[in-house]
């Protein structure tokens, strides 16, 4: 064996090593981490859950209301009832169109009889 190849060798011999010394040390910490987890969970069953930020009301500026049949909603909510994305009818909106072709659309482009 030359030097090269002895060389070559042990630095294969070092990388994997090295490789399952990363790969042992990435399994120990996700052992952990499951282990916190399960533990945490333990300790909130059966009680209430903390205050998210979900039941705060949102700041901010009320929506803009489009009326369409009588109906005053927003943007949102029309797009919701119209079965396409929010995105879809403004950009819808944007672009020129009324608003009462913008929601009775299809959601593929097609008039809705």
């Amino acid at each position: 064996m030359t030097r090269a190849e002895r060389a070559r060798l042990i630095d294969r011999l070092e990388f994997e090593a090295e490789c399952r010394a990363a790969r042992a040390r990435a399994l120990r910490h996700v052992e952990t981490r499951q282990q916190e987890e399960a533990e945490r969970v333990a300790d909130w069953i059966g009680k209430e859950p903390p205050p998210t930020f979900i039941t705060r009301p949102k700041l901010g500026r009320k929506p803009k209301l489009y009326e369409h049949a009588g109906e005053r909603k927003s943007l949102s909510e029309w797009a919701e009832i119209a079965g396409v994305t929010y995105r879809t009818l403004q950009r819808r909106i944007r672009t020129g169109m009324p608003f009462h072709t913008a929601i009775t659309m299809k959601p593929h482009g097609r008039q809705a009889t």
